[in-house]
């Protein structure tokens, strides 16, 4: 199947992100202009940006974290869905950046490697003992 061209529409770019099959959930359909589109979630938007920082920056994740209003449950249980370590990784460690502690719930699902928190950046930074990232970027809430 021959992916989808981007759509320019002022100063907005839309990008068609491939994702394998288990990955495709928590969207929902809306009608806009008479057609219907399909629209994430916020936990769905923020566990793919979680696992795809080049398309959604971390720091638009934590923000999301911060400011918006989602289902921790729900939240929860969509990054595990994902079916991703780092994503756990970094979902956890922004969460508790944010006052949130959900280590009980995840720490099942850790691996011992260390991951970068945003591995757009360079891999130099303190090392989360808990979460087992490398912080290379900072954040408050």
């Amino acid at each position: 199947m021959k992916p989808k061209k981007e759509i320019r529409k002022e100063s907005y770019v839309i990008k068609f992100i491939k994702l394998k099959k288990r990955r495709i959930f928590g969207y929902g359909k809306e009608r806009h202009h008479g057609k219907t589109i399909f629209v994430g979630e916020l936990e769905k938007i923020i566990a793919d940006s979680l696992l795809l920082p080049m398309y959604c920056s971390i720091s638009e994740a934590f923000t999301a974290l911060v400011e918006g209003t989602y289902d921790i449950k729900k939240l929860i249980r969509y990054a595990i869905a994902m079916d991703s370590v780092v994503v756990l990784k970094r979902l956890g460690h922004l969460l508790e950046k944010h006052g949130v502690d959900v280590y009980g719930k995840l720490k099942g699902k850790l691996n011992k490697r260390y991951d970068a928190l945003d591995p757009l950046l360079p891999t130099i930074g303190k090392h989360d003992k808990k979460w087992r990232l490398i912080i290379n970027e900072t954040f408050e809430a």
